[in-house]
């Protein structure tokens, strides 16, 4: 708004000899001018008010529109991955069901026994995770089911404004319990998906790597299917080496815990001779790793219960003479 001067307002003054009649209209036709002259800037103004409006309209379509697009193509994108994980399911179920077919026949090798193992793991965890995608899907269509609720109020505005005080109160309040209801579907599923995370990251370290500290908190592996080693009499020792080694190395058991392992696995001749190693050292089968290495303790088992070719105990007795031993 322009501030009005003496500069500015000298020329309303009434001039000399002038008509009352004549000024008065002088002064008509300057309000007047001043008038048009408002007019036409609040004019502009309106004008680039609304280009302005238009144009920030216009930015916030597109702006919704490409939210829209990125919503769509995230949608679609999980719907494919959604698709491919189950697909693989499927696949590695079936190789999982094929392995365990395969194994169970007599005489299977150890290593198509390991394989089978391994398989059905991975099943498991493809599995969870895709119970984990069916419980986001049908949160998500929980979500899409609400917002076109609200949606569909949003367009009602004149039957909200016409209801009762009863209608809308109650409308308020099946909104707020089908909210409520979302919130509480929303909190349950993140529990349980925190919890799954945390229980296949888990699984998923010890199966990658496994350090000291967690070594010596973890629980011996079940090797029941494994037979109990009696002496070479009963039981091959070397087949029986070769699966109970293997099974450990599958479990990742580090050599300070196999010691019990092999204890728990032993009997007859083979748990007396433990026995008689863990009472020379005063020690139980737990900490016979301070006293004896895995590598130390295996040494010497080969040494009791590996029973030799022919040809190699002759050239070992023949050392031994050599030697002026004594033969056992």
């Amino acid at each position: 708004m322009t501030l009005l001067t003496r500069s500015n307002t000298k020329s309303m003054d009434r001039k000399a000899r002038e008509s009352l009649l004549a000024h008065e209209e002088r002064l008509a036709a300057f309000i007047q001018e001043a008038n048009d002259r408002a007019a036409a800037a609040a004019k502009e103004r309106n004008r680039l008010e609304q280009e302005e409006a238009v144009k920030r309209q216009k930015e916030e379509q597109d702006r919704l529109r490409q939210e829209e697009g990125d919503l769509q193509a995230a949608a679609e994108h999980r719907s494919r991955q959604r698709e491919r994980l189950f697909t693989r399911e499927t696949m590695i179920g079936d190789e999982a069901a094929h392995w365990v077919e395969v194994t169970s026949a007599d005489g299977a090798p150890e290593t198509e026994k390991g394989l089978s193992a391994l398989a059905q793991v991975f099943h498991d965890l493809v599995a969870t995770c895709a119970l984990q995608q069916e419980e986001v899907l049908h949160l998500q269509q929980t979500v899409d089911q609400m917002l076109v609720r609200l949606q569909a109020l949003e367009k009602q505005p004149a039957a909200v404004a016409a209801a009762g005080p009863s209608t809308l109160t109650t409308r308020v309040q099946v909104l707020e319990d089908d909210v409520s209801n979302i919130k509480r579907v929303h909190q349950d599923f993140r529990t349980s998906q925190q919890a799954t995370n945390l229980q296949l990251e888990t699984q998923a370290q010890a199966a990658a790597t496994m350090t000291p500290a967690a070594a010596s908190s973890r629980r011996p592996p079940k090797l029941d299917d494994i037979p109990v080693f009696y002496d070479q009499s009963k039981t091959k020792p070397i087949p029986w080496w070769l699966q109970f080694t293997l099974r450990l190395d599958m479990h990742h058991v580090p050599n300070n815990d196999r010691h019990p392992c092999l204890y728990h696995r032993s009997g007859g001749a083979c748990q007396a001779w433990l026995d008689n190693i863990l009472t020379s050292h005063g020690v139980a089968e737990s900490e016979l790793h301070t006293k004896l290495t895995w590598q130390e303790l295996t040494d010497a088992w080969h040494k009791r219960f590996q029973v030799e070719p022919p040809d190699l105990q002759a050239m070992d007795k023949l050392n031994k003479l050599h030697q002026n031993t004594l033969l056992s």
